[in-house]
């Protein structure tokens, strides 16, 4: 209980800084200037699984608003392959790497280090655009993908009792391992996002913390979306303001989770790295 109650008083006393008020809004709006490319490169993945859209609507239109995920189907049209849609892909995956390059800034920020030359944090941004993208595909598509594997395993299985035992199995698992990929996912980005070596045990309470509050703030955030008059407010905009608004809020947790980390390893580190 003791531990609880300062965890979240760090928790207040973060919000309460300065750069709370400020980075959780830059991120938000590199991400989504990179959420279009980002959508078209998962909509290409999902092609290749032969995983429709509509699919995708059914798994995450429980949790995620309804705004945002009409916005998701419309960008993730399955794309044929070819060297044009390849070459459109790189362009859009570069594009993408803005929104990765923006969490390296970020989290130099909240680190209070100095930024590396901008050909290093571009190449890290390419490999954390990797990490981004199959986050989100996990969130969008593993469900989906999951549910087609089950299928798949028992077709070739002609006891039902054994089948249903099996959906039962896979049924309690499956959203646990998810929540598990997406922890892994946001861990290695609270590690290797900042120009310095960050322990990897000083990102798991802020990685855990991010993790749980993503999930649980798209709920709510999708249960009042669904109440709320937005199209009365913006019209046919209504669907851009809820996706913006959506990703502000797991941007700022995002960034919430990571000046934890930072509180954390500057508890545990007394180095010279924390010293203006």
């Amino acid at each position: 209980m003791k531990r609880a109650r300062g965890f979240l008083k760090r928790i207040i006393k973060t919000i309460q800084k300065t750069e709370m008020r400020i980075l959780p809004g830059q991120l938000a709006f590199f991400i989504f200037m990179s959420f279009i490319p980002i959508a078209i490169l998962i909509g290409a993945l999902a092609g290749i699984f032969n995983i429709t859209a509509n699919e995708i609507k059914l798994v995450i239109g429980a949790s995620i608003p309804k705004a945002v995920v009409n916005t998701l189907v419309n960008l993730l049209g399955n794309k044929r392959i070819s060297l044009e849609t390849i070459l459109f892909l790189i362009i859009a995956f570069l594009i993408a790497s803005n929104g990765a390059h923006s969490i390296i800034i970020t989290s130099n920020e909240i680190y209070k280090i100095k930024s590396r030359n901008l050909l290093s944090r571009r190449v890290k941004a390419i490999f954390l655009t990797f990490i981004l993208v199959l986050l989100l595909s996990v969130l969008l598509l593993g469900p989906v993908f999951g549910d087609q594997i089950f299928s798949i395993i028992s077709s070739n299985i002609s006891d039902k009792n054994y089948v249903d035992f099996i959906h039962k199995i896979y049924e309690l698992v499956k959203y646990p391992a998810i929540l598990g990929i997406i922890y892994i996912n946001i861990k290695i980005i609270y590690i290797l996002a900042p120009d310095t070596k960050v322990e990897s045990l000083s990102t798991s309470r802020g990685a855990i913390f991010t993790t749980i509050l993503w999930v649980l703030a798209s709920d709510v955030f999708a249960v009042y979306a669904s109440r709320a008059a937005y199209d009365e407010l913006y019209g046919s905009a209504s669907a851009i303001v809820v996706t913006m608004v959506w990703i502000y809020i797991i941007c700022y947790i995002f960034v919430l989770g990571m000046a934890i980390n930072a509180g954390i390893d500057r508890e545990e580190n007394k180095e010279e790295k924390w010293v203006r």
